[in-house]
């Protein structure tokens, strides 16, 4: 039992099955907590911060998403359809890694379609950014990338180009 003397002892305990993601997934949250810190909130105002902080990211990320499609895009109205799903909106207001995973996996399609429509340099190291973050938030999220390689080759490049981007992918 935790004695006064004792109560402000560091003890570690095992936790095998909590730390199974990387901590890049979980950015968002410590921004909050840290900024709750140094503004002197209780933890339940942290926990609020946290979400906010986990929300704006997502909204920012989903923003983007759409910002990449470009104006008049029909395939904003699919993204903004899985966005508005129920699990989605439940899981990007709360600190939950899955929510910045969703939302960067939403951005790599969203790149990654766009790289079919028209090739750029800087979109494809956009797309692989994206990507690697994706990745280090969840490490088989990273095959959300393969999605997009049908428009990568149904693009109007020649063989010769449309093969070399499917192997930069």
């Amino acid at each position: 039992s935790l004695t006064p003397d004792r109560a402000r002892e560091e003890v570690f305990s095992e936790f095998r099955n909590t730390v199974l993601y990387p901590p890049v997934a979980y950015v968002p949250a410590v921004l909050g907590i840290l900024a709750s810190r140094a503004l002197g909130l209780t933890v339940l105002e942290a926990l609020y911060v946290s979400r906010a902080a986990y929300l704006l990211v997502c909204l920012l990320l989903l923003y983007g998403t759409l910002r990449v499609l470009g104006p008049g895009e029909k395939r904003k109205l699919g993204i903004l359809c899985l966005a508005g799903m129920p699990m989605t909106a439940f899981l990007v207001p709360s600190v939950n890694g899955d929510a910045l995973s969703i939302s960067l996996s939403f951005l790599v399609v969203g790149l990654g379609l766009r790289l079919g429509d028209a090739w750029s340099d800087g979109r494809f190291a956009a797309f692989l950014a994206a990507t690697a973050l994706l990745a280090l938030c969840k490490p088989p999220t990273f095959l959300v990338a393969l999605m997009v390689l049908p428009a990568l080759a149904s693009s109007d490049a020649t063989r010769s180009v449309k093969a070399l981007r499917l192997l930069l992918v």
